[in-house]
């Protein structure tokens, strides 16, 4: 690595967002079916302009805005046209200023958060808008050409896929797959292997090295071209972006029903599944056992997060894996007693899930030995477990924030004044909790209705709250 040039990131602690989508899932690929060549890299028209941030903190601008060129050469191709790099460049300081809340004056930019933006508001044509200066003067270059908003709604990204997996060998045939099959680069970001945070894109691999190739946005005098390799482990966050939507295999979820949003979240993050192949089920009650399952994932992936959080946080404040202690900042099972229900079988598809559940101390029996899995949950039920995970993770991240001699985390909560919820009702407090969260309201006419029982699509839009709710935290943590 050339040491002219290290030291200028731009990317802020990058917070992964816990709704993100299962790879396999959602381009239908099984990753287990590819053999890929030992050594490969894009070629040249795939790559987009090699940029140059000079000292401006645009890395994440100049990687969205060269994909948005491949993106566009392709278009072109379908149409029997061929565009030089000069017709189809774009503007990575438009996407540096524009791409974030108006509010957000900050220095380089969370990636994710810039990928959700990309999705709203697009990108223009650098012949639009040329200039690259640091923030916060380039938000007021952006502010000036409020006209361009329009050109760039042409330009939107449909979808953003994280390639996440903690298995390193599935990750990385992941990346193959993604690059090899999509004939373009992925959106990647390095925290700590060029000095500080670093976007890059990701356009080829070197098994014999254990390295991939990536396009830098320091100029083509870097490493001579503009090329490099970086070690594969050095790569912490990877992104496919795609201009195509992305489906969901069920006949009973339409585009145009209230449910549509959540129920592609849930499934395509690999939290919620249907109850066959081309049926999600979104008007059936949901099972104890489903919920049971539901619980699980969401287990895992509110560690994943804690674990990153963390991983950011040691690099950030030079701290040894020990510092932390992963007993102390992860969700833990606590019940070391072998579950006792009678009416849970080895053989049945919920079984390790709801063992799982019991373990972590999250779930209870109707009885000691009865769970009741095929019956239905109440809405009060659901409320309390998940009180529970927001409890927990509540709890290890204010032990992370604590360890960073960050303010604490608390919650203020109103009275709900529910006609049928009293305070000597055993689910008072986790509806209390619920409903300030605003996770879940009523039912109407003042009413939260604790006995009935609830939808799957319904727990669908539950889910995606509870989540939204932990990545708005998530950030809070690593600032």
């Amino acid at each position: 690595m050339d040491k002219q040039f290290i030291g200028v990131g731009g990317i802020q602690p990058e917070v992964e967002p816990i709704r993100t989508y299962d790879y396999e899932r959602a381009f239908g690929t099984n990753l287990e079916e590819n053999n890929f060549p030992s050594y490969y890299i894009l070629p040249k028209d795939r790559i987009g302009i090699i940029k140059n941030q000079g000292s401006v903190g645009a890395c994440v601008g100049c990687v969205m805005s060269s994909l948005t060129e491949v993106f566009e050469k392709i278009e072109a191709e379908k149409d029997g046209r061929n565009l030089s790099d000069e017709d189809v460049e774009f503007s990575e300081g438009w996407a540096y200023g524009a791409l974030r809340e108006a509010k957000d004056n900050y220095y380089g930019m969370y990636t994710s958060l810039a990928l959700e933006q990309w999705r709203k508001k697009g990108i223009v044509p650098k012949k639009y808008f040329n200039f690259l200066e640091e923030m916060p003067l380039m938000r007021q270059r952006v502010d000036a050409f409020p006209e361009l908003y329009k050109i760039a709604e042409r330009y939107r990204i449909k979808s953003y896929v994280s390639i996440n997996y903690a298995n390193r060998e599935k990750r990385d045939l992941a990346i193959k797959e993604a690059i090899y099959n999509r004939k373009y680069g992925l959106l990647a970001a390095s925290t700590d292997y060029f000095g500080e945070g670093h976007c890059i894109m990701l356009i080829g691999w070197d098994d014999k090295n254990d390295r991939y190739i990536f396009k830098n946005s320091w100029g083509e005098k870097w490493s001579g071209d503009g090329i490099g390799e970086i070690p594969k482990r050095e790569v912490n966050y990877i992104y496919v972006i795609t201009d195509e939507e992305l489906e969901l295999p069920f006949t009973d979820v339409k585009t145009d029903e209230w449910y549509f949003g959540d129920v592609k979240n849930v499934y395509l993050g690999n939290l919620m599944n249907g109850i066959s192949d081309t049926e999600f089920g979104p008007l059936n009650n949901i099972t104890r056992a489903e919920f049971a399952t539901l619980l699980g994932r969401l287990v895992k992936m509110v560690n994943d997060r804690l674990e990153n959080i963390v991983n950011i946080l040691k690099i950030k404040y030079k701290k040894s894996d020990s510092f932390y202690n992963s007993e102390l900042y992860l969700i833990q099972k606590t019940r070391t007693d072998k579950m006792l229900f009678e009416d849970v079988f080895e053989e049945a598809w919920y079984y390790d899930d709801v063992v799982a559940a019991y373990e972590y101390g999250l779930i209870n029996g109707k009885s000691e030995k009865t769970f009741d899995p095929e019956g239905n949950i109440t809405r009060a039920e659901i409320a309390t477990l998940i009180v529970r995970i927001y409890n927990l993770f509540i709890q290890k991240l204010n032990y992370i924030l604590a360890k960073t001699n960050k303010k604490k985390i608390t919650l203020v909560e109103n009275d709900c004044e529910f006609t049928d919820v009293f305070e000597k009702d055993w689910f008072y407090s986790a509806v209390k909790t619920i409903f300030n969260l605003g996770i879940m309201s009523g039912k109407g006419n003042n009413c939260f209705e604790p006995n009935s029982f609830t939808t799957r699509a319904e727990v669908a839009a539950i889910i995606n709250r509870l989540s939204k709710y932990i990545d708005s935290k998530n950030y809070i943590a690593v600032q």
